[in-house]
């Protein structure tokens, strides 16, 4: 078994800081900082614009659809739901085909 004071470590006091920003204790300067208050405002906007589309697409329903819709919390839940069962309407294009 070697002793313990036969270990050499390195010095410390010697290493400079990898990080200006930590070493100053201020993180509001930095990059990660910039990107996290930038995913702050943009989940704040989705969640607001996710409202609002919620809004109108329930608001415009049968109340026994809004019955069933209600319960999703997200417009892009509805409104695919919606698209899954009652489609595109392809009538308008039908109408004009000639030839077939």
């Amino acid at each position: 078994m070697a002793s313990s004071d036969s270990i050499s470590r390195p010095d410390l006091s010697k290493l400079e800081p990898l990080d200006v920003a930590l070493s100053t204790g201020s993180l509001e300067e930095t990059p990660i900082a910039a990107l996290v208050k930038k995913n702050e405002d943009d989940i704040v906007k989705y969640e607001k614009d996710n409202k609002t589309a919620r809004y109108h697409i329930v608001n415009h329903m049968v109340d026994n659809l809004f019955d069933l819709f209600m319960i999703h919390k997200s417009a892009k839940i509805i409104w695919e739901a919606l698209e899954k069962k009652y489609g595109t309407d392809d009538a308008g294009k039908k109408k004009y085909v000639v030839g077939e």
